[in-house]
């Protein structure tokens, strides 16, 4: 990529000087995202965004040339599960983790990661995750997870 310093240029077009830099890119990923929430109204107003494939903002993934392409898969009902051995097919939050269980064959890493902004786009809230690098699922001694009804994943919210 041809990267610009954009705080020392007055106008952009003038900019002559370049950076170039290798960058890897993950080609056509694919992400499900499920999202819950106590305000009825905030709710409701996302899921009909969702469904009419609009946006407030345009959804990109962390930069702005890439832009990401969305569609609602459907409304699912959730069962909280007990706190025990799980088998997680999402990312895991370390609130809800009690004791990994590291497994033969998978690599696990954690990031700490913003998980809150207030309206001024400050990071309120950083939560660690672990997750498994290729996606497979995560077994550990957990709280917090929930079982969705129509194809039996456990995930738990961030």
């Amino acid at each position: 990529m041809n990267l610009i310093n954009t705080k020392l240029a007055v106008k952009m077009h003038l900019i002559k000087n370049r950076n170039q830099a290798r960058v890897e890119f993950v080609k056509d990923p694919r992400y499900r995202i499920y999202f819950s929430h106590s305000d009825e109204a905030l709710y409701n107003n996302l899921r009909s965004l969702l469904i009419n494939h609009q946006s407030i903002y345009t959804p990109c993934l962390g930069l702005s040339q890439l832009i990401c392409n969305f569609r609602f898969v459907g409304e699912f009902g959730l069962k909280r599960l007990g706190e025990g051995l799980q088998t997680i097919d999402s990312v895991v939050p370390g609130k809800c983790i009690i004791s990994p269980e590291i497994e033969e064959g998978k690599e696990y890493f954690s990031e700490l990661l913003p998980n809150e902004m207030n309206e001024s786009r400050v990071v309120t809230n950083y939560s660690e995750i672990l997750f498994e690098r290729n996606g497979k699922e995560i077994k550990a001694e957990a709280r917090d997870v929930w079982e969705i009804d129509n194809n039996g994943k456990r995930i738990a919210f961030l």
